[in-house]
């Protein structure tokens, strides 16, 4: 039995992840450390998508006494038109998906008619909930500041969209990028001003590329089966499962699969030999591979290792982690990436790719 120290499960439980954009598959890249860490602002997996808010997203308007608000972020060239009424005014968009989400860049799509009605400068701010302040991501100019009429859109039209370009058949702002951000958030607000007319904004629709956090489910070691170990309660609170010597295993039911497919296990251990004590893992009844398992300093220091599976859907998944050596393990958590309500080529279904996970 070893004893953990709280500041050792402060320091190590988390590990700072750096994410790598892809067009259409996300990748995690991250180094166990054994090594305090300061807490990452994003947990997880995520992936891009076109924009972060799609169109079952509600959309409200502020500073004006009526609009077509929904028709910000319909995926179609149908024009918001707010009657402006107050000296601040535009949208506040929560994503359906429900998901934390970083942007990237911001989008607009011209209207049909009316170019005095463009947006042509934006103050972009974030929340993590409904209750909680905004806090401002970024501002600026669009390009149209400096145009008298840039090139018009038609009505109606479908907009075909991707992480990395809007639809090359439709007039859009140059995209203004965000490459540096790294906070999360799950609600955004916009506040927008006109090139000239003072009592009326108009535009296609809005895009803020970036990407989405995967949905995450946590499952405490102690409330699984556990064969040849023994349970301990460690110093710093909550417990663990000492896996004892090669055979003996930790198997995890009843374990969400979302709507399947694609997934990722992530598991919480220490290992303060001086050598790794591989895993091996098995998900209904199938080989999914190895975990490396790699030691740490001392018992104290927690790491992460994670490997990627394809899960069943629902609650219909068995993950069995069998042990090489002695190996205590917290948690398992489970990465799934969400699947899109309404799918269209500007929101493809993504898939869960890993490199390296700590």
């Amino acid at each position: 039995m070893y004893e953990y120290s709280i500041s050792a499960q402060v320091n190590n439980m988390n590990c700072l992840s750096h994410f790598t954009p892809q067009p259409t598959t996300p990748v995690v890249t991250s180094q166990p450390t054994n090594l305090p860490v300061s807490p990452p602002t994003t947990t997880g997996l995520v992936y891009p998508v076109a924009t972060v808010v799609g169109k079952s997203s509600p959309v409200a308007t502020f500073g004006c006494s009526s609009s077509t608000s929904h028709q910000a972020v319909d995926m179609n060239t149908n024009p918001l038109s707010c009657d402006i009424i107050g000296p601040v005014y535009g949208i506040e968009i929560s994503p359906y998906h429900k998901q934390l989400s970083i942007v990237r860049n911001i989008r607009v799509y011209s209207s049909k008619h009316y170019p005095a009605r463009d947006p042509v400068t934006y103050i972009l701010e974030g929340r993590t909930d409904s209750g909680s302040p905004w806090q401002f991501v970024a501002q600026g100019d669009f390009e149209w500041k400096s145009q008298s009429n840039p090139p018009r859109n038609g009505s109606r039209n479908q907009i075909n969209s991707s992480y990395e370009s809007g639809d090359p058949s439709k007039t859009f702002t140059v995209p203004v990028s965000f490459p540096v951000l790294t906070r999360a958030y799950l609600d955004y607000k916009i506040t927008l001003t006109t090139r000239s007319d003072p009592a009326f904004l108009k535009f296609a629709e809005i895009e803020l590329p970036g990407e989405i956090q995967a949905d995450v489910t946590t499952y405490k070691a102690e409330d699984a089966f556990s064969y040849a170990s023994d349970t301990y309660s460690a110093s710093g609170g909550g417990m663990y499962v000492d896996l004892n010597g090669p055979g003996s295993y930790v198997e995890f039911t009843n374990v969400d699969g979302g709507l399947g497919g694609s997934c990722a296990l992530s598991i919480n251990y220490a290992n303060g030999a001086s050598s790794p004590r591989p895993i091996d893992v098995m998900l209904n009844g199938q080989a999914v591979g190895t975990l490396a398992i790699v030691n740490g300093i001392v018992w104290g220091d927690m790491l992460n290792e994670a490997i990627e599976a394809t899960c069943a859907p629902g609650l219909n998944n068995v993950v069995r982690f069998t042990a090489s050596g002695s190996v205590n393990v917290f948690s398992m958590t489970v990465y799934k990436p969400f699947q899109m309500p309404n799918p269209s080529t500007a929101n493809p279904t993504p898939s869960v790719s890993i490199n390296e996970f700590c």
